[in-house]
């Protein structure tokens, strides 16, 4: 009798703990790294970069690149309309000196052209008593005056190129940014399949994104310093070391070169290391090796790029724009 008490007990409780599943708690460790929300993993990529690959990797299918790009994009789009705004405030006392001394002169010539006289007044260009014979002055006789409406066609064309320089400085950045992000994302995929580790194209795209928030910490340190100083930045990284390039071509690649270089370059790479290492369970060796050789092929293209566009004389773009290129 007590055996068969003891079994049918022990089959009693075996049953309840069959018929009621809920008791039993399954373990899904990708449960609790899908509950990281994109700002925990910012805060996590710059405190503990090692944590939030970790979770971004355990999101394989996920396109995790949408809210570091966004973010990064909205800063180099701020630091980039800033520094055009202290730029072109710069120049604008010049242009309003030539302007006023334009029409000045201008007025002159016209009240000069209506009385045909000018009260034994000399205008600009030592034409005394008046109008010269025919009613009109040489080309060239007075400074700053030019025939034919040429000065209004100066005006409408410089407004024009005003307006090109600013639309570009704030596309140019921008589209440089992305064009590197895919850049990285692809060479990244590569060279992981080439030293033995994972490839794929979504994957890498999310690495390189979030290994790419140290260029939108870049610019915000920018936008501080503008608003603080008042002027924008005219060496970035270490071009300042190149300053005379004296067209060289070679010093000009050097400065384009240096002005990508400063330490939210290295912290890229160190973050892109983290990355690719988590995802191809790669040793630390073989995951700095694809970080640094990634991000130095990168940035000899773009300077190379920028040194192109430089040497083309028709191209509106200003070397201070290329060396902000990223």
């Amino acid at each position: 009798m007590g055996v068969c008490f003891i079994i049918n007990h022990t089959l009693i409780k075996d049953g309840d703990v069959d018929m009621d599943p809920s008791s039993q708690t399954e373990f899904n460790p990708r449960k609790t790294d899908s509950a990281h929300s994109n700002f925990t993993w910012l805060r996590q990529i710059i405190f503990q970069p090692g944590q939030a690959f970790t979770g971004i990797v355990s999101e394989e299918r996920k396109k995790n690149w949408l809210f570091p790009i966004l973010v990064v994009s909205v800063l180099i789009i701020c630091a980039a309309l800033i520094s055009t705004f202290l730029t072109t405030s710069t120049t604008t006392p010049a242009t309003s000196v030539r302007t006023t001394q334009s029409a000045q002169t201008t007025r002159t010539v016209t009240t000069n052209r209506g009385t045909g006289q000018n009260q034994g007044g000399q205008v600009p260009g030592g034409f005394v008593g008046g109008m010269p014979p025919g009613g009109e002055f040489p080309a060239g006789a007075i400074p700053g005056f030019a025939t034919g409406g040429t000065t209004t066609t100066n005006t409408n064309s410089s407004a024009s190129s005003s307006s090109t320089n600013i639309w570009l400085s704030l596309i140019w950045p921008v589209a440089s940014f992305i064009i590197t992000w895919l850049l990285v994302g692809g060479l990244t995929s590569l060279f992981s399949l080439a030293f033995g580790g994972s490839s794929h194209s979504l994957m890498a795209l999310n690495i390189a994104a979030w290994a790419s928030i140290p260029i939108g910490v870049r610019n915000l340190m920018q936008i501080v310093y503008y608003l603080a100083s008042g002027a924008a930045i005219q060496s970035p990284g270490l071009s300042g070391f190149v300053s005379n390039t004296s067209d060289n071509t070679l010093l000009l690649f050097s400065q384009f070169l240096l002005a990508r270089v400063d330490i939210y370059l290295f912290w890229q790479i160190a973050l892109l290391a983290i990355g690719v290492g988590i995802w191809g369970g790669l040793a630390r060796k073989k995951a700095v090796v694809i970080a640094v050789v990634v991000i130095l092929v990168v940035i000899l293209l773009q300077s190379l790029v920028g040194l192109g566009v430089n040497l083309l004389g028709n191209v509106n773009i200003n070397t201070n724009m290329l060396l902000r290129m990223r």
